[in-house]
């Protein structure tokens, strides 16, 4: 099951206009993971994620070969985005400093990679504003 790092399951996202910059606004959500197969045996695991269009689940997709997912970052440049591996553990960090008039964005995602998933295959790239990553599956 894909679980964020964190055993409380929260993550925080704070936003902040530079000007008001003492004057931080924190909000803290629940965050649930779900899962199902299909009839094809295909496995479907669901990560939540934050900038997600009408907050949605993200759909992970899962068979004996390989893992992938793609997650809506076009809010960031390729520059504020990074994915570590730590162990069996992706991380999505994504840090957007604010300019002026703008705000500061910084939203880290931990996630526990699929059983049999192999984390030095583990690939990730940017296109049209989605992060996809994938992994093959250990023999």
């Amino acid at each position: 099951m894909l679980i964020p790092c964190e055993r409380s399951r929260l993550f925080t996202l704070t936003c902040f206009p530079s000007h008001l910059s003492k004057h931080r606004v924190q909000r803290t959500q629940r965050v649930n993971t779900m899962a199902a197969t299909n009839i094809v045996g295909e496995r479907r695991k669901s990560w939540d994620w934050p900038l997600q269009k009408n907050d949605e689940f993200v759909e992970v997709i899962e068979d004996s070969e390989h893992f992938e997912v793609g997650l809506d970052v076009k809010n960031f440049t390729p520059k504020e985005v990074q994915v570590k591996t730590m162990g069996d553990l992706v991380q999505v960090l994504m840090e957007h400093e604010a300019g002026e008039g703008d705000l500061s964005r910084s939203i880290m995602r931990c996630y526990k990679l699929p059983d049999g998933a192999d984390a030095s295959t583990l690939k990730s790239n940017l296109d049209g504003g989605i992060l996809h990553i994938s992994a093959k599956k250990k023999h």
